[in-house]
């Protein structure tokens, strides 16, 4: 990295503005109604939960699944490569 290439400059200008981002964010935060967020929120939670399909099995069914299929296929791919040699 030569001093030449802006780097220093653009990490100079990434630290200073790192604490008015940090102010403006904290502003931002104290002005919002979380009460009234979540109730506006409600509405959309309550229809993609009604909408989405009901999962028959667990996520660890699926992924004892995934991971016997992955066995299967290491094993056929150490087969495999031990008739070429």
């Amino acid at each position: 990295m030569t001093s030449g290439d802006g780097r220093a400059e653009w990490t100079k200008r990434w630290q200073a503005a790192t604490s008015r981002l940090a102010a403006i964010r904290h502003a931002e935060l104290s002005r919002v109604d979380v009460a009234t967020f979540t109730m506006s929120m409600n509405d959309a939670f309550e229809a993609a939960r009604h909408s989405a399909p009901v999962p028959t099995t667990s996520g660890l069914v699926i992924q004892q699944r995934l991971l016997a299929l992955r066995r299967v296929w290491i094993s056929s791919l150490l087969r495999q490569q031990r008739s070429s040699t």
